[in-house]
């Protein structure tokens, strides 16, 4: 939650709100598939946490002309701690490192097509399409895996 917390006022900040959510959200979702090529079975919310991560250290890192000393050297911290986070996670039981990967990816992925609000000349509008297609993949999951996962808990 701390590290949900600390990232997720960062990617806020800096990308504003409904493109953190994106980010968020579709971190999860890739999280939740690869974390299938596990074979127990897991939940938690670190795959969504990895892909915010994975966003703010590549931009941190891909744009680090533009930004402070101390914010460069953020994003390379971020990016040896999810090395770290990833290396240990698919080593220690309990942990899910397949998800932790597949949001890294989702995050680090939109890195290289995201700017920060402050270097974007002009207004952008809102890309309704995205945020249709977001909704309604949340409403699919809601719909059919939750049901599913609560019959395999119950079987």
């Amino acid at each position: 939650m701390t590290a949900l917390y600390i990232i997720g006022i960062a990617c806020e900040h800096a990308f504003g709100s409904l493109r953190t959510f994106y980010v968020y959200v579709w971190s999860a979702i890739v999280g939740a598939i690869t974390s299938c090529l596990n074979a127990t079975l897991a939940v938690g919310a670190s795959g969504a946490i990895f892909g915010l991560l994975g966003l703010l250290a590549t931009v941190l890192i891909r744009r680090r002309a533009a930004f402070i000393v101390r914010e460069r050297r953020l994003g390379v911290v971020l990016a040896i701690w999810a090395s770290y986070a990833i290396i240990d996670g698919s080593v220690r039981i309990g942990v899910d490192g397949w998800a932790h990967a597949g949001g890294l990816a989702v995050g680090i992925c939109a890195g290289f097509f995201m700017e920060p609000k402050q270097l974007i000349t002009g207004e952008r509008p809102l890309n309704t399409a995205l945020l249709v297609a977001t909704l309604a993949t949340l409403i699919y999951a809601m719909v059919y895996f939750v049901p599913a996962l609560i019959s395999l808990k119950s079987a």
